[in-house]
């Protein structure tokens, strides 16, 4: 059997805030850092884009472990996205679902 990673045993608690910070650390000190360096568009939207590939990577690998139940909710919730534009509207949707499928359809 593999050995276990370091972040693997982590606590959940602390890997979503640790992630965050590296997240928002990113995202603040990027610009300060790239200022003085010029890239072309492309590069640009490689950089833009790197954080939400992140996530993106971050919630498929926890659907790759989960169930129908997680896979059903973020599928909610992209279709509620693309539809509507909103980012507090499709995670209530995804909420909503997760909740309601554990509330009555439990175990």
């Amino acid at each position: 059997m593999p050995e276990a990673s370091f972040l693997s045993e982590l606590p959940i608690w602390l890997i979503v805030p640790l992630v965050a910070g590296i997240v928002f650390a990113t995202r603040a000190l990027g610009p300060v850092l790239m200022a003085k360096s010029a890239f072309s568009p492309r590069v640009t939207r490689f950089l833009d884009g790197l954080a939400i590939s992140v996530i993106v990577a971050m919630v498929a690998t926890a659907l790759a472990k989960a169930g129908l139940r997680e896979a059903a909710s973020v599928a909610l919730a992209a279709t509620v996205m693309l539809t509507t534009r909103s980012v507090f509207w499709a995670m209530i949707a995804g909420i909503a679902l997760a909740a309601g499928w554990s509330y009555f359809l439990p175990g």
